[in-house]
């Protein structure tokens, strides 16, 4: 059984994610309060995933801590960030947040996925309706949009290696999946565990799945 490390943003949505992640998955959730993050004990997990939650970024600095800590680990373990979770990832990585014209709460939109992602178990093309619950959105760096084929942060924008878009939505350009190429994160603007997301527990379930523990040397070892 795979044990997650799940940080709670104040989210309304958390608890019907974890019965997904318990009940589907067959995973072991430790929940942890935004105000108490695991940072000494991450090796214990097999995984973490970082919750929506009100706000910006900027209100949950501990959260892009935990993130610097995990990609400095030896063996990295991974990391879902959802809707504002994703959106920490991609500004730990250069990007920056912009307000959207009008807040998508409870909207349920198509969204294509530009390239396939065996970690999602999608195919480049493919559409998929999700809910949205955010009114915040990722800007990517000057010279590159949502659109392009193949997406990427140019080189020399920021120090670390660039995130990738994976996802975007056709509606207004915004950002819906990225990850990082050489670091076990991942992120979704979308709520898979929303009714308005029909494929989301297969989402979820195809990613506990690519999970192959131990990712740490010291896994479990404390």
């Amino acid at each position: 059984m795979k044990h997650l490390a799940v940080i709670n943003h104040q989210d309304s949505f958390i608890y019907n994610l974890i019965q997904i992640l318990r009940q589907d998955c067959g995973t072991e959730c430790t929940i942890y309060p935004y105000e108490s993050l695991p940072i000494p004990h991450l090796t214990r997990y097999d995984g973490v995933i970082l919750s929506p939650g009100p706000g910006t970024t900027d209100d949950y600095p501990r959260s892009t801590a935990l993130l610097q800590a995990i990609a400095l680990l030896p063996r990295p373990i991974p990391v879902l960030g959802i809707c504002m979770g994703m959106q920490q990832i991609g500004v730990l990585y250069g990007g920056t947040l912009y307000q959207l014209p009008e807040p998508a709460h409870g909207a349920a939109h198509k969204i294509v996925w530009q390239r396939t992602m065996p970690e999602w178990n999608v195919q480049a093309g493919q559409e998929m309706q999700v809910g949205l619950y955010h009114s915040w959105a990722l800007r990517l760096p000057v010279g590159t949009t949502p659109l392009c084929p193949d997406n990427s942060f140019p080189t020399g924008t920021c120090p670390d290696p660039p995130v990738v878009v994976d996802a975007y939505d056709p509606a207004n350009g915004a950002v819906m999946a990225l990850h990082h190429p050489t670091l076990p994160f991942y992120g979704l603007q979308f709520h898979p565990e929303s009714i308005l997301t029909p494929g989301g527990r297969a989402l979820i379930k195809q990613w506990i799945k690519s999970i192959q523990p131990p990712f740490s040397p010291s896994l479990k070892s404390h």
